[in-house]
């Protein structure tokens, strides 16, 4: 999502998969792909029932159990489904943030002068236990965020959680906030689901898919997202990540930090019109939505912003999280304490003929002030999201 510059031109609406789209009443507005047997929900949604399937899913009757094939249930080559997988049913959600936004700016600067996973020597990365989304969860919600983790690592499709008693919403919006406290785990694509018991409704299993940035796990099909390249792809993150905050010093405050990161997302990426407004191919999310897409091919729309910046705080020590909107994404940030909303995505709008621009429009309001600027955040979203008043870090002029 990208702002507009009023004083300047209307931009035209672009239908995106995350952007935010402004029309002349400057309402946000937000798509969903269609399915072919039912409706999907977005990244941020719940499913709305029980019973909702994702456009890939083939469910048929087995005895008095139903047993669903579906890409988001896929295995990894070396695993295999227990018996006790094969007699649930799977239920996914394939997560679709649409994103619109026309950004048009002139060319005039109004600018003033689990942890990540980086050999870095020199800051201390956040810990995980401080993750926002991790420390306003249940104990039990933990254990399914630490069997997340285990196999978010290790590229296991299959998380085991029959021994819990969650239903199968529950389960989805646990991977959705594990997912949102791990930007680092670019791997993990939208397609997340949970496997569950038809005769108690109760969740056995929650399954994450991952994409090497060509291709996502596709269980039907028996093609698997290529390990060894997603591999490759986490060692150029975790490097180009250290380079970045080497430049930082370990002294600074806790606002320069956090400006510097700004900056530099701000100064390297552009934003890509083009997948914003056709974020998959082939089945598959563009990178532009995560942060290798930022900080490697540094072209990102606003969920590749949001993640870039959410892994390099954590990598300085500080704390942040995302905040799913309608149709657009951004973060909170904790500086000395205290929580501020902070939208790097459109501090970097569009300038018409091509120039560059950087704002700090966005930079540590208050919720209310963010909210007022034409940002809503998604009332499904299960993310927990803080409440932002303080002002002690406004941008400084």
């Amino acid at each position: 999502m990208k702002k507009l510059t009023a004083i300047f031109l209307l931009a035209t609406l672009i239908l995106t998969f995350c952007a935010c789209t402004k029309g002349e009443d400057n309402t946000p507005a937000q798509s969903t792909p269609q399915s072919n047997t039912q409706s999907t929900a977005s990244k941020d949604d719940e499913p709305t029932s029980t019973d909702t399937v994702t456009s890939d899913t083939e469910t048929t009757e087995s005895g008095d159990t139903q047993s669903t094939e579906s890409d988001d249930s896929s295995t990894t080559p070396s695993e295999t489904v227990s018996s006790a997988e094969s007699n649930v049913s799977s239920k996914e959600q394939t997560s679709s943030k649409t994103d619109t936004s026309s950004k048009t700016q002139t060319s005039s600067k109004t600018e003033t002068t689990s942890r990540p996973e980086v050999s870095n020597q020199v800051h201390t990365a956040l810990s995980e236990s401080q993750y926002y989304q991790y420390n306003n969860m249940t104990a039990d919600q933990k254990k399914v965020y630490e069997r997340l983790k285990t196999a978010a690592v290790s590229y296991q499709n299959s998380v085991d959680i029959s021994d819990l008693d969650f239903t199968v919403n529950e389960a989805i919006a646990i991977i959705r906030r594990f997912a949102a406290d791990h930007p680092q785990y670019f791997w993990i694509s939208d397609h997340v689901s949970a496997s569950y018991n038809s005769a108690t409704n109760k969740a056995t299993a929650c399954i994450m898919l991952y994409s090497d940035g060509t291709v996502t796990d596709d269980v039907k099909t028996g093609n698997l997202a290529d390990r060894a390249k997603i591999n490759s792809r986490k060692a150029e993150v975790e490097a180009k990540v250290k380079q970045i905050v080497s430049k930082i010093g370990t002294s600074w405050s806790d606002y320069d930090k956090e400006k510097y990161i700004h900056d530099y997302l701000v100064d390297t990426i552009k934003y890509n019109q083009a997948v914003a407004a056709n974020p998959i191919t082939n089945g598959n999310v563009h990178q532009a939505l995560d942060a290798y897409g930022a900080l490697i091919g540094k072209s990102a729309v606003c969920e590749g912003y949001a993640k870039a910046f959410q892994y390099l705080c954590y990598t300085v020590g500080l704390n942040a999280n995302q905040v799913h909107g309608i149709g657009h994404e951004w973060n909170v940030v904790r500086l000395d304490g205290e929580w501020y909303q902070i939208d790097v995505t459109w501090d970097d709008p569009i300038v018409s003929g091509g120039g560059d621009m950087k704002t700090y429009d966005f930079f540590n309001l208050t919720t209310k002030q963010m909210l007022a600027k034409d940002h809503s955040i998604d009332p499904n979203s299960p993310l927990s999201v803080p409440n932002c008043t303080a002002t002690k870090n406004k941008y400084k002029k």
